[in-house]
């Protein structure tokens, strides 16, 4: 539902024509010269997600829970969200006997995305054609855990009810390091 993508690119101001120590020395321009930071934030809501009861109540096809009321479903379970309850869970009960129930459809936000890969290069010219770009690049920097939406308990009754059970594979951390020559 919500995406936001923020991208940058800076280049750190040291280094020879550069605004500050452009009177530095060769070795001291090699090392403290030349470097740029890059990074993408990506934040994104999660998707709602249909919440049934393995209740039979009438003789219906699909069996919705009824909302507690004066509660929210999607609010923060007293102390917070956390994998093992990720809604809070006492704002719906089994509907009454013969009826519907009165949750609405996709009433649970699924886990959404928060992540930050970020990299740092380091230029090294040899001529001003010729150079060497040393290359650090972090992938889920933070190694903030990705919980997979579809892993997401919503079955009133069901084991786990409320609980995210696994996470998206291949978005742990990743650290790439590379040297790079340029002609």
């Amino acid at each position: 539902r919500h995406n936001f993508v923020y991208s940058f690119l800076y280049e750190l101001p040291f280094g020879k024509g550069r605004r500050f120590g452009s009177g530095w020395g060769g070795a001291t321009n090699a090392v403290l010269g030349g470097w740029q930071v890059n990074g993408i934030l990506t934040l994104r809501s999660g998707n709602f997600r249909n919440v049934s009861s393995n209740t039979a109540t009438c003789s219906c096809s699909g069996f919705t829970p009824d909302v507690v009321e004066g509660r929210d479903i999607n609010n923060a379970p007293a102390g917070g969200r956390s994998p093992e309850r990720w809604f809070d869970t006492d704002a719906v009960q089994v509907q009454r006997f013969g009826t519907f129930g009165n949750l609405q459809p996709f009433a649970v936000m699924a886990p959404g995305t928060r992540n930050l890969d970020f990299s740092l290069f380091k230029t090294f010219p040899i001529t001003e054609r010729y150079g060497f770009t040393f290359r650090s690049e972090f992938f889920n920097l933070a190694n903030t855990p990705q919980f997979d939406p579809q892993s997401l308990q919503t079955t009133l009754g069901g084991g786990g009810f409320g609980r995210v059970t696994g996470t998206i594979s291949g978005a742990e951390r990743k650290v790439q390091i590379a040297l790079r020559f340029y002609f």
